[in-house]
């Protein structure tokens, strides 16, 4: 009876984790459609606004500027907001940062008109997004570990993928027919969606006996430094993540988009379709990311997704029109999901010391955020340098993220080279 008993429990609980990973897969569709639908027009919106204000501000710097002030912002928030979930539950917090994420989006509708107002608002969003991705991760991790929590990342990638193709294709469809910002509008409706789907859909993931007692000094910003200081191996683990981050489409994509307007003249239709076939890539990626960590595990992952994302950047630095672009991105499907192998070893290590998964999840996003503030300014550099004067290299970005992922490779081998370490349970 007792064996029965927990024949049951068994399949309960495979049952709530299917429905929450497939909750989760729904608003990472709705978040990736946005994020799709408003990868090339926040470029756009920008340098409209700063036209019309007469600025002689270049749109490229700004967009560098708007980028690390987002990443400071995330940098200073995302701590507390995992420490609040490992202490009060996941789903509250979900819901809050979203909603924050949907009356920003709003507001660039209504008055992003005024480039101080573009600014402030991305900031606040890309704070608000970040703490959501935070927590609804923490909560995946709740619920998994090891190789199945990779490749439930990878599930809900798949999802994200199929909506990124359907995201610029809607924008270009609002966009030649209303304006850029309306696509804001759209993005905000998406949100509301969203909000809603996990009001009503999701369940609390973390029970009253697993959390931990709110102490606001494990909510420093700087609390990620424990990272580095629990061991060799977790350390470059941890560098080795933030290269990689450094290396992320999101930060290379507004100058790909410069490029393509200034440079080849695309329209919104030609935009929308490039950023259509990215997200195909990332789907498909996905689905190669699910079964390579399902045969291969989360370390040789890494080193396969290094590989194949430095040979992509090195390919769209040369070949950035349309066909090279394509080209590239193929090269990118065995490694879209390059992360994944990281962030599982790291989550692994930690939560075998006692760290709460929202600690944990908030401490690699904290890390990340580092790489966050620095890729910005270091792409805008690249970008304004190589293409001034007599300069001719519009895709120095994507050259800078192939070298930033050739160190990320150099220090994961140099991670493997050290022996295992015994973890001792933190209090």
């Amino acid at each position: 009876m007792a064996g029965q008993s927990k024949l049951e429990k068994d399949a309960k609980d495979k049952a709530e984790t299917e429905e929450y990973i497939m909750v989760c897969a729904a608003s990472f569709f709705m978040l990736a459609f946005n994020m799709g639908a408003l990868m090339n027009v926040r470029s756009l919106v920008l340098d409209e606004a700063l036209k019309l204000a007469g600025s002689s501000t270049n749109t490229a710097s700004l967009l560098g500027l708007t980028g690390t002030l987002g990443s400071l912002a995330e940098f200073v928030v995302c701590p507390a907001m995992g420490r609040l979930s490992d202490s009060y539950g996941r789903k509250n917090f979900i819901v809050g940062n979203l909603t924050v994420t949907m009356l920003m989006e709003l507001v660039i509708y209504f008055m992003g008109g005024n480039k101080n107002v573009l600014i402030g608002a991305g900031v606040v969003s890309t704070a608000s997004m970040t703490g959501f991705l935070t927590i609804l991760r923490a909560g995946l991790s709740d619920k998994l570990t090891g190789t199945d929590l990779g490749v439930a990342h990878a599930r809900t990638g798949i999802a994200a993928g199929l909506s990124v193709i359907l995201g610029p294709l809607a924008a270009s469809f609002i966009a030649s027919r209303y304006n850029n910002r309306a696509v804001y509008l759209l993005a905000a409706a998406v949100t509301a969606v969203n909000i809603a789907t996990l009001s009503l859909k999701m369940d609390e993931t973390l029970a009253e006996d697993k959390r931990k007692p709110m102490k606001w000094e494990e909510a420093n910003p700087m609390s990620f430094v424990r990272l580095l200081s629990n061991g060799a191996r977790l350390r470059l683990c941890s560098f080795a993540l933030a290269m990689q981050c450094i290396a992320e489409p999101r930060f290379v994509f507004p100058y790909a988009t410069l490029i393509w307007r200034d440079r080849f003249n695309y329209d919104a239709a030609t935009l929308g379709k490039l950023s259509s076939i990215f997200g195909l890539v990332y789907m498909i990626g996905a689905i190669v990311a699910k079964k390579r960590m399902t045969q291969v595990g989360a370390r040789r992952h890494v080193t396969e997704s290094n590989v194949a994302n430095m040979l992509a950047w090195l390919a769209w630095s040369k070949y950035n029109g349309f066909n090279g672009t394509v080209a590239s991105y193929c090269l990118f499907i065995p490694g879209i999901r390059k992360r994944d192998g990281l962030e599982v070893m790291i989550t692994d290590t930690c939560s075998s010391q006692g760290w709460g998964k929202g600690e944990i999840s908030a401490m690699m996003n904290n890390f990340k955020s580092m790489s966050a503030v620095l890729a910005p300014s270091l792409f805008s550099t690249s970008f304004t340098t190589a293409t001034s004067n007599d300069n001719d290299f519009p895709g120095a970005p994507m050259f800078t993220a192939a070298a930033t992922t050739l160190l990320s490779q150099v220090l994961y081998f140099a991670m493997l080279g050290l022996p295992e370490e015994v973890s001792t349970k933190s209090e």
